[in-house]
């Protein structure tokens, strides 16, 4: 799974860096939300974890911002305990879920994994409605070979 980090304190971002990638997640660390909102242009990322107050924009803000580039991102919120109504008001609007500093890596860990497993359930389902409409259409091309081979004048 591919998670942004951002975050103005170099402390956090090493701290969940170091973390992440010891459970085998691959990360990428911004300082700068608008410099993370960038990259979402060059590559896709399955999450985002992001400070709610960082000082080119709010947590919000880049919840917006990051959308328009990638509906699809699972945004994890980061507060430090001010940004509670910031944080509520980025899960009405679909930030997937928010943690408080100093982070618990157990439940940070457990909400991944979640995500994780959300992403294998989407992909499952599309790889089914490929192959169930590649059945179907496959079905109907031989009726139409059936139909065809019984119209008079069809040599065998």
């Amino acid at each position: 799974m591919r998670i942004m980090l951002i975050d103005d304190e170099p402390e956090i971002l090493e701290l969940l860096s170091t973390a992440l990638r010891s459970k085998g997640f691959y990360t990428r660390e911004f300082s700068s939300a608008e410099k993370a909102v960038e990259a979402c242009l060059e590559e896709r990322f399955n999450v985002v974890i992001a400070d709610i107050k960082m000082p080119e924009m709010s947590g919000v803000q880049l919840l917006k911002a990051v959308r328009e580039k990638n509906p699809e991102v699972f945004l994890i919120i980061l507060t430090g305990g001010a940004g509670i109504d910031s944080a509520i008001e980025a899960l009405n609007r679909g930030a997937y879920a928010f943690f408080c500093k100093p982070l618990d890596l157990s439940a940070l860990f457990a909400t991944l994994f979640e995500i994780e497993k959300r992403l294998l359930e989407i992909r499952l389902k599309e790889n089914i409605t490929i192959d169930i409409t590649g059945f179907a259409w496959g079905i109907k091309n031989l009726k139409t070979l059936a139909d065809y081979r019984k119209s008079p004048g069809c040599e065998r």
